[in-house]
């Protein structure tokens, strides 16, 4: 297991198999984290002799109570993980949903096989439980033949004021199938769901295009009238954006752009590639007749983030491929949800209000979205990057690439004007946003390299 932030909030989807001390360890790092942020709860959440598999649930349930943002979501996971871990039924009910919901995701991609047999081995340590009608084991202890003990969570669901209720109850929910989904799937249950979100201030959000994508003016204007039209409208509203579809060629900034329009509302956001996909399998649910079954990937955000109003992210809509599979094509599978203002959903066979989801597809050729598909949404065009836009792609992709590197602007080494005038040439045949970031990655990388190669001092990278 590695330290440090990234390793320990990274716990919940290795395949590692931890020991108890391991577990012990990321408990008291992510206390003592919530502490530092809110020292008061040393005295009221984190109270000594309560149990830390209710301590780790309660933080994950009700994260602004520890000082998180609904939208901090490795470190959310990570609390619902170490409550499984330590033998909490619910936490447990809801890893098999995370791990499911973010192998569909293309954040975790790479990781889509980790995550699916995670999800597999706690689904199994559910079935010990219902087998047994005793308890339910923790990973770390799955191979000890003690059983935790069942937990009962007496804690009342806090009333929610602005929400709605998105699945009244489900169908078959007697037999033994329906009786596991219940129990996994109860967040969502007769049970109101939040609206999350809050509209941003007139112009902010077109500003803010303006200044990361400049080339893309037409879009923030369009985009911006949306939310005038959402902050006109009278009365308690959720924020919903109608189906949007972002077109323009490769690396103009579609799927960026996508993703930041629906987090700068604070809506939660998963994004879906959908670029070779051949049938309609990640997003349908999948039925009971399966070992594999679950919701569609929609019942699965709104699971993961308690919410009735997410937003999706839809990548290469234009590079769904027609299948032949019982599971029906892509493409048929977003016709049944987008536009729609319920589903019926065949794993828990009953109808789940999609109405307030929000869509956001991009796609490079209109010519090969589906008819039926393309009226769905509203276009809007993305345009290439201009020859203008070098230094603000500059800027760009040198903020991204310390972030994503997690480098302080101190450790940064300054491109020659040599590595600038390559880039600038290069930049002139190729329009590319995503390109261009590479190639910045690429100079930036070798800068780096060359400096840790020549062993200097201690001290700062080359200015």
């Amino acid at each position: 297991m590695v330290g440090g932030e990234l390793g320990f909030l990274a716990s919940w989807r290795l395949p590692d198999a931890f020991t108890t001390r391991q577990i012990d360890n990321v408990f008291d790092w992510m206390r003592t984290r919530a502490i530092e942020r809110v020292p008061a709860l040393a005295r009221s959440f984190f109270v000594p002799g309560k149990p830390p598999k209710d301590v780790a649930y309660r933080a994950a349930s009700e994260p602004t109570k520890i000082g998180l943002s609904v939208l901090a979501c490795d470190e959310i996971r990570t609390w619902m993980w170490l409550a499984a871990q330590k033998g909490h039924v619910e936490a447990i009910q809801q890893m098999v949903v995370i791990t499911q919901a973010c192998a569909l995701s293309k954040e975790f991609a790479e990781q889509r096989l980790t995550l699916d047999n995670l999800s597999s081995e706690w689904m199994e340590t559910l079935g010990r439980l219902t087998d047994s009608g005793q308890g339910t084991k923790s990973m770390a202890d799955k191979h000890s033949s003690t059983l935790a003990p069942v937990v009962d969570d007496a804690e009342e669901l806090e009333e929610i004021g602005f929400g709605t209720t998105v699945i009244t109850k489900i169908g078959d929910q007697d037999s033994r199938e329906g009786g596991e989904i219940s129990k996994r799937y109860r967040a969502l249950i007769g049970r109101k769901l939040p609206f999350l979100g809050e509209l941003p201030e007139p112009r902010r959000i077109g500003d803010a295009i303006r200044q990361r994508w400049p080339w893309a003016e037409m879009a923030a204007e369009r985009i911006e009238n949306r939310f005038a039209v959402l902050r006109a409208a009278e009365g308690d509203r959720p924020i919903t954006l109608s189906p949007m579809l972002f077109v323009g060629p490769p690396g103009s900034g579609k799927s960026t752009l996508a993703r930041f329009v629906c987090e700068a509302t604070g809506l939660p956001t998963t994004v879906l590639p959908l670029g070779g996909v051949a049938d309609g399998a990640g997003i349908s649910a999948v039925t009971r007749s399966w070992a594999t079954t679950r919701p569609s990937a929609i019942v699965l955000g709104m699971h993961e983030h308690n919410c009735a109003n997410p937003a999706f992210v839809l990548e290469e809509i234009d590079k769904t491929s027609r299948s032949t599979s019982a599971n029906g094509s892509a493409a048929d599978a977003l016709l049944q949800l987008i536009g729609s203002g319920t589903y019926h959903d065949l794993c828990l066979m009953a109808p789940v209000d999609i109405s307030n989801v929000t869509y956001v597809a991009t796609a490079n050729d209109l010519r090969t979205v589906q008819p039926a598909l393309r009226d769905r949404f509203s276009l809007i065009q993305v345009p290439a990057p201009r020859s203008q836009d070098f230094e603000i792609l500059l800027d760009n992709a040198r903020e991204d690439f310390m972030i994503s590197r997690g480098i302080r602007p101190s450790r940064m080494p300054h491109l020659t004007s040599k590595d600038l005038h390559a880039l600038r040439s290069w930049f002139a045949s190729n329009r590319s946003a995503r390109s261009f970031a590479d190639a910045y990655e690429t100079l930036v990388s070798a800068a780096i390299a060359e400096f840790e190669n020549a062993a200097p001092e201690p001290g700062m990278l080359p200015h």
